[in-house]
């Protein structure tokens, strides 16, 4: 069996209409920012509900933006660390989550 090697996750929780100050959506930033920094990878989920940071609760909805979002990031201990002073930067309102994972690349 394949070694497993230590990682780090770290997740996002945003709002989907949330932009930067510049006017790009959010999530879209901070997966360019890995991509920049040259991060393993990164992928948007949508969530169904979600509340945080105010009373509100966000739903999502067909014609609405108003919808929680998770980036997911997986990565070396090092990248992410690197990476989470970037993400905190591009953020207005959002709550980073870390854990300790362990890491299996498949390749076929």
């Amino acid at each position: 069996m394949p070694e497993l090697s230590p990682a780090k996750l770290l997740r996002v929780y945003l709002n989907g209409n949330e932009r930067t100050a510049s006017g790009k959506p959010l999530h879209v930033a901070i997966v360019d920012k890995c991509r920049e920094l040259q991060i393993a990878g990164a992928t948007v989920l949508p969530a169904q509900e979600g509340f945080g940071g105010g009373p509100e609760i966000h739903r999502a909805r067909m014609l609405s933006h108003d919808r929680p979002l998770v980036v997911q990031i997986v990565d070396v201990p090092e990248n992410i660390d690197r990476l989470i002073p970037a993400v905190e930067a591009l953020l207005g309102t959002g709550m980073l989550a870390v854990s300790d994972v362990r890491q299996l690349r498949v390749h076929k």
